[in-house]
């Protein structure tokens, strides 16, 4: 599997990232590798070969076949002047969706829905009448996978959780997964100098930012989705899709909008998720400056490092959490359990689960950990008690 990995990537141009998948499975004894290669919107050809005759094929049947230098001229030229197809005229096999989250998203930011033209007028299905892909990413329940995938040092060696946030409307699996990340970003208080100085180990404006562009922007034809990679030092987020067609590098940085999913920011402005188009990129680059982004032919990748002075090499509070508590090897999930409760002792599990993204059993688990430390203690019965902060700052 590496070996056809690394053939793709150092034989082929342009490059192919993001359009294959290798994997495997057991059919009766015998182990079959699988590539899964997505279509690609451009000429492909072998890297030696070049742009010819005999470096460019095309799939006859069983065989692949040379393409003449004719086809090869077509191909090359219709590839730039490609125009991508709307998510809401790529029909799909189902026909129970359901749009739930959707409706009380929309409603809660005013706007009108007429149950009988709800799917029209939201271009939820084809002109034929079909369930769409938009449908698919917007349905309450589906198969898209939307993860935050975190690892122990600075690079992919030593994998420590994935958390998965999919499987759910994209109104909501894309606030989860800004939910967890948000729940990691302690505050570190300096209380040595007055007035007392805050800060965080991100900017949470520029990351939200970031993500919601790479949801709304993400090629989902190639069934890839968004992810978010969390390292010792950095945060990273990847789409699908290179440089929107026509848009320099510069034209980009600079905010100049040219939407890939022209209908699904649609959704997400009646949602009142973005208010105006182009606004993401520059928070971003403010921020964090032009080098956060990095473009290749199929991935537009964000980089949002850690400021961690202030915070141990671990990621962790130096003896402060939001006003100085004392803690004893609190783990990530610890932290932002604490983090909650600081915020409204009164947070039950299944709220807590809500507001971070974590599991319940994660929770109950943290719960019991910063019990036994000493942290934390429960006030009252199980229904109307409530958490108390046992080793606060006296100042707080």
């Amino acid at each position: 599997m590496r070996e056809i990995r690394d053939i793709i990537r150092d034989q082929i141009l342009p490059p192919t990232e993001g359009l294959c998948e290798i994997g495997s499975l057991l059919e009766e004894d015998k182990i079959i590798i699988m590539v899964k290669v997505t279509k690609g919107t451009k000429l492909y050809y072998i890297k030696k070969e070049g742009r010819s005759a005999t470096g460019c094929f095309y799939r006859d049947g069983t065989s692949s076949t040379p393409m003449s230098e004719e086809e090869i001229d077509r191909r090359f030229i219709a590839s730039l002047n490609y125009k991508r197809t709307l998510l809401s005229e790529i029909p799909i096999n189902r026909t129970d969706l359901k749009f739930e989250t959707l409706r009380d998203k929309l409603r809660s930011n005013d706007v009108h829905i007429n149950n009988d033209t709800f799917l029209n007028n939201f271009n939820l299905v084809t002109h034929e009448g079909k369930f769409n892909l938009l449908a698919d990413l917007l349905s309450d329940e589906n198969r898209i996978s939307i993860a935050v995938c975190v690892f122990k040092g600075k690079d992919k060696t030593e994998y420590l959780m994935r958390n998965e946030y999919g499987n759910k409307s994209l109104i909501q699996a894309y606030k989860d997964a800004i939910n967890y990340c948000e729940a990691i970003n302690p505050t570190y208080v300096d209380v040595s100098s007055r007035p007392r100085k805050e800060k965080r180990m991100f900017d949470n404006k520029a990351f939200e930012e970031a993500w919601i562009n790479a949801c709304v922007h993400n090629l989902w034809d190639t069934h890839i989705s968004p992810q978010i990679y969390i390292f010792e030092d950095r945060m990273e987020i990847e789409s699908q899709g290179g440089l929107p067609y026509g848009l320099t590098e510069e034209e980009f940085l600079a905010g100049i909008s040219k939407p890939v999913n022209p209908d699904l920011m649609d959704i997400f402005k009646s949602c009142r998720i973005v208010e105006r188009s182009g606004h993401g990129v520059p928070e971003v680059v403010n921020v964090y400056g032009k080098s956060a982004y990095k473009f290749s032919a199929n991935t537009i990748t964000v980089t949002i490092p850690f400021d961690k002075k202030g915070f141990d090499q671990n990621g962790k509070i130096n003896g402060k959490i939001n006003g100085k508590i004392n803690y004893d090897d609190l783990s990530t999930v610890e932290i932002s359990v604490l983090n909650a409760l600081m915020e409204n002792n009164r947070l039950t599990i299944p709220l807590i689960s809500t507001q971070t993204g974590l599991s319940q059993r994660s929770i109950s688990r943290a719960l019991d950990l910063l019990r036994n430390k000493g942290i934390i203690k429960r006030i009252g019965p199980r229904k109307t008690g409530h958490w108390e902060i046992v080793e606060k700052d006296k100042e707080d």
